[in-house]
C-alpha cells in the first residue's frame, strides 16, 4: 500500500492551522508540525496526527483512531503528551496534540550509552505517567482501567529541557469496553510486550510495568532484553529465554537496581511490582540512597551533548517556521474585528473554525 505524502499541504492552511513540516509517519497516520496564528508575532506550535488517506473510509480504523483521541482527551499529566482536540479537518481525521521539541528514547539510544542517572530520571517519569493512567477514574470515582499496551523507546519523548512525556495511545485499553477489533490482538512491539499480552491474554497495569522495565533495561545496558532478528525469535526470547541481569553483564552495575529491573521483568505478573507507582518508589529510593541529585539537569546536559545536531536542526526548523508563518499572522485590526486577541480556547465544549469541529471531553 502506498502512503500519501501530502507534500502539497506543507506551508499551507489546514483548517485553522498552517502545516510546517512532517515530523513522523506511522502505520495509521502521519504527524505534522503545525502552527496556530493567535496574535501579532505570536503563534502556538502543535503536532497534528492525520490519518492516512487509505484508511479514511475504513470504519474499523476510524473507530480505532478516535479510540486513541477519546482516551487522550481526558488525560492531563506532565508526563503525558497533552491532546487538545480531534475532528475532521479538510476531510482528514485529525488529532491535535501539544508539540514537544525533543528526541525519542529510541533515537537517544542510537547515539550511545545513557548514563544511569539519566536513565533513572527518564524511567521514574515514565512510571509517574503510567501511574496517573492506571489510577485514572471517571467523574464518579470508578477506575477507568487504562493500560497503555504499547510502551516502547519510540513512544517516549525526552524534551531538550529534560521533560519526559509518553505518547501514542492508539492501542490503549480502557477497562473492558474495548472495540472488537482490538480484542485478542497482539498490538505493540513484541520486544517490549509483557508475556501475557504476547499470548493474547487479559492484561492489567502490570503489563505496562513489564514494558517500562524492558525500556529501563535497554537504557541501562545499551541493548534490548528480548529483541532478535525476527518476530518469531523475539517472541521465543520473550517467553522462554533466560533474561541476563544487568549486574551479570557488568560487575559495576548496582545490584539493587539490577534486582529492581529484574522484578519488573518477571514473567509471572504476580511476581512483578504490583503497580507503576511501587516501581517508581523503589527507583526513587535507590536514587536517594545513591545521593543522586539534579537529575533533570543532567538529563538535559546529556541530550545537549549527544543531540547537538538535533537541537540545531530544531532551532533552524523554528526559524523557518516563523518566516513561513508571517503571511498568515493576524493584524491588530483582524483581532479586534474577531473580538479577541487570545488564541482559540480548546477547553470549551466545542470550537468550530471553518471546516473543522473540535471537541474537548
Amino acid at each position: 500500500m502506498t502512503i500519501d505524502p501530502q507534500n502539497g499541504l506543507i506551508n499551507r492552511r489546514f483548517g485553522p492551522y498552517i502545516l510546517l513540516s512532517e515530523i513522523g509517519c506511522g502505520a495509521m497516520a502521519q504527524v505534522y508540525l503545525g502552527a496556530l496564528p493567535c496574535a501579532p508575532k505570536r503563534m502556538r506550535f502543535v503536532a497534528l496526527k492525520c490519518m492516512h488517506q487509505a484508511y479514511q473510509a475504513n470504519p474499523d480504523y476510524v473507530r480505532l483512531f478516535y479510540h486513541e483521541a477519546e482516551i487522550a482527551l481526558g488525560l492531563m499529566h506532565p508526563n503525558l503528551v497533552e491532546t487538545w482536540s480531534c475532528g475532521v479537518v479538510q476531510g482528514r481525521h485529525t488529532i491535535v496534540m501539544d508539540y514537544l521539541a525533543g528526541v525519542s528514547i529510541g533515537s537517544l539510544l542510537s547515539r550511545g550509552a545513557i548514563p544511569i542517572e539519566v536513565a533513572l530520571w527518564i524511567a521514574i517519569n515514565i512510571l509517574n505517567g503510567l501511574s496517573y493512567l492506571h489510577e485514572k477514574t471517571d467523574d464518579m470515582g470508578n477506575p477507568l482501567g487504562i493500560v497503555h499496551r504499547d510502551l516502547t523507546p519510540d513512544n517516549v519523548i525526552v524534551g531538550f529541557d529534560g521533560t519526559v512525556r509518553i505518547l501514542d495511545f492508539g492501542v490503549s485499553k480502557c477497562g473492558v469496553d474495548v472495540d472488537d477489533i482490538q480484542k485478542g490482538m497482539m498490538v505493540g512491539k513484541y520486544a517490549y510486550m509483557s508475556p501475557e499480552q504476547c499470548r493474547g491474554c487479559d492484561i492489567d497495569a502490570r503489563s505496562d510495568v513489564f514494558s517500562a522495565a524492558a525500556v529501563l533495561y535497554e537504557m541501562c545496558t545499551g541493548h534490548p532484553a528480548f529483541a532478535r532478528d525476527t518476530d518469531i525469535a523475539t517472541i521465543e526470547a520473550l517467553l522462554n529465554d533466560e533474561i541476563v541481569p544487568p549486574n551479570r553483564e557488568s560487575w559495576r552495575f548496582p545490584s539493587f537496581l539490577s534486582q529492581c529491573i529484574m522484578q519488573g521483568l518477571a514473567r509471572n505478573p504476580d511476581r512483578r511490582f504490583h503497580s507503576a507507582r511501587a516501581f517508581a518508589d523503589e527507583l526513587a529510593t535507590f536514587v536517594k540512597l545513591q545521593g543522586m541529585s539534579d537529575t533533570q539537569r543532567k538529563c538535559q546536559a546529556h541530550i545537549a551533548q549527544v543531540c547537538r545536531d538535533l537541537i540545531d536542526s530544531e532551532s533552524n526548523r523554528m526559524a523557518t517556521a516563523t518566516m513561513a508563518m508571517q503571511p498568515y499572522m493576524p493584524s491588530i485590526d483582524d483581532l479586534i474585528s474577531q473580538g479577541s486577541s487570545q488564541p482559540p480556547d480548546f477547553t470549551n465544549n466545542a470550537l468550530v473554525l471553518g471546516e473543522v469541529t473540535f471537541s474537548k471531553l
